[in-house]
């Protein structure tokens, strides 16, 4: 149950950024539309949209795991649980 309360807490959450985002979109679109004669209006929101950009993407950097460290496996087998090879053999002994 704790995994399903977990995963809809971050579907909600996934949502409600996705729902800024819109609002976001929809509010610098019409603003650039309001200010298009007036250059530095539009350098102005130019500014705030890579400030809005600059923060999402930490936020994102801040919020997004990073990937297990993996260990290369040279020699074509892996030693199973139990000591044998997946053909059967024995593991050498080192």
């Amino acid at each position: 149950m704790a995994l399903l309360d977990a995963l809809t807490a971050q579907v909600t959450q996934n949502v409600s950024a996705e729902q800024s985002a819109i609002v976001l979109l929809n509010g610098l679109s019409q603003k650039l539309k309001d200010s298009a004669a007036d250059p530095a209006a539009v350098n102005a929101l130019a500014d705030e949209l890579k400030n809005s950009a600059d923060a999402l993407a930490a936020a994102v950097v801040a919020n997004t795991p990073s990937a297990p460290a993996t260990t290369p496996v040279s020699g074509g087998s892996v030693p199973v649980s139990g000591g044998s090879t997946p053909t059967g053999g024995s593991t050498p002994t080192p």
